[in-house]
């Protein structure tokens, strides 16, 4: 069978186990016949196997428990085919990723590392580790149980189809076609000559990590050990094992090129206010608004602006605003602008802490400026167009329908 089982446990290695036991179970599952008598499977080779098909096909989690349990019963006496799913991903639980836990304080003031590795409680809100409530175990015992989450590092496999395979007629179809991509290649020669090296981008939109209480503007708290991350993949680069052509590591430096996310994540990333009268980012104190006499929201018309000055849409009254656009667009804020902005900024993090800042439409520093490529963007957020689409979509059929809380 081509199921690569000694390439898969060469490339992990021994020693990239903290616990010994861990990488001998795996080496058990490999070795282990799937029944006795068997000569084509092993434990291993048939988890894997299946965990392909259930990819491949989409299969739920209760379906694939489900054949499992089917399949022990079709097998000979003696198989040692796990029963339920559950079993099946502890099998292959030491062929993923490492993760570091990390301790967060409750008011989001900081994390429990770097120079805070051995405080129990906050040195900014003076909180404990864990809120204790009746019933439940003392600091020290949650302590020593570790919190649950588990945050790891994916990265893509590498692809040289931008430079070898894609079609070159002047045409957007990929973020290569991008002006922020050819400025890279620029800015960083000897980054943007070789294909091979990666460009990520960080999606923030389609989970909620913290239930119902988002940390706002203290994400940047919570982000720091990925711009640690980050500095070190650009700095020192991640090895990849390149079996096609070079047949050896390769050292491979990767670049954060932007985030993509929906609005509200855009000020709570950039560090920008996007509520108010001048809540565009971009146009900034230009920004061209409009208060509902009724409804008190504001709203935000002038878009015709950015038209060409003899478009036809300048002369709609009916379906605009009841008035001709005689405006010029407002001159967007350049990068050099934006990071001078956030300069001298200090913003203290946490739920309860008061914070005595000068009143700016700038409320923090991002920390994605700890990079030392990030202030030459030109594009550092990216708005998700699906998610916009999304909000407006449901804010009109909300309206139509008289929902509660989705109206326009």
């Amino acid at each position: 069978m081509d199921d690569r089982l000694e390439d898969m446990m060469r490339d992990i290695g021994q020693y990239s186990f903290k616990r010994e036991h861990v990488y001998d179970t795996l080496c058990n599952g490999k070795d282990k016949p799937l029944y006795p008598g068997c000569t084509n499977f092993t434990r291993l080779s048939a988890v894997l196997k299946l965990f392909n098909l259930k990819a491949n096909n989409g299969w739920t989690d209760k379906s694939f428990t489900e054949l499992f349990e089917l399949l022990t019963q079709m097998l000979p006496e003696g198989n040692v085919l796990p029963s339920r799913y559950y079993q099946a991903k502890k099998i292959l639980c030491p062929m993923g990723l490492e993760y570091e836990k990390i301790h967060a304080y409750p008011n989001d003031c900081i994390l429990y590392r770097k120079e805070y590795v051995n405080y129990n409680h906050c040195l900014k809100c003076k909180a404990s580790y864990y809120k204790k409530k009746d019933g439940e175990s003392s600091d020290e015992e949650e302590l020593k149980k570790g919190p649950p989450a588990k945050v790891a590092w994916y990265l893509p496999i590498i692809s040289r189809w931008h430079a070898e395979e894609r079609k070159c007629d002047g045409q957007i179809r990929h973020v290569v076609d991008s002006l922020q991509w050819k400025k890279i290649d620029s800015l960083f020669p000897n980054f943007g000559k070789e294909s091979r090296n990666l460009r990520l981008g960080l999606s923030t939109d389609g989970m909620n990590l913290f239930g119902p209480k988002q940390p706002g503007n203290d994400i940047d708290v919570y982000l720091s050990p990925l711009i640690d991350d980050l500095r070190v993949l650009w700095e020192e680069g991640v090895d990849f094992f390149m079996r096609i052509l070079v047949n050896s590591l390769i050292c491979v430096p990767c670049m954060f090129f932007c985030t993509i996310n929906d609005f509200p994540a855009y000020g709570n990333l950039s560090g920008y206010k996007v509520k108010g009268y001048k809540a565009c980012p971009i146009c900034e104190k230009h920004t061209c608004y409009h208060q509902l006499e009724k409804g008190k929201k504001t709203v935000y018309l002038g878009h015709r602006n950015f038209l060409n000055r003899y478009h036809p849409c300048r002369r709609l009254r009916k379906a605009f605003n009841g008035e001709q656009e005689h405006g010029v667009a407002p001159k967007p804020l350049t990068k050099e602008e934006a990071y001078q902005r956030q300069q001298g900024i200090t913003a203290v993090f946490g739920k309860f802490q008061k914070q005595y800042i000068v009143k700016n439409l700038w409320k923090k520093r991002s920390v994605f400026f700890d990079l030392p490529y990030w202030s030459s963007f030109e594009v550092r957020h990216c708005i998700d167009v699906m998610y916009v689409e999304k909000n407006v979509c449901d804010s009109v059929i909300g309206t139509l329908l008289n929902n509660e809380g989705n109206h326009i």
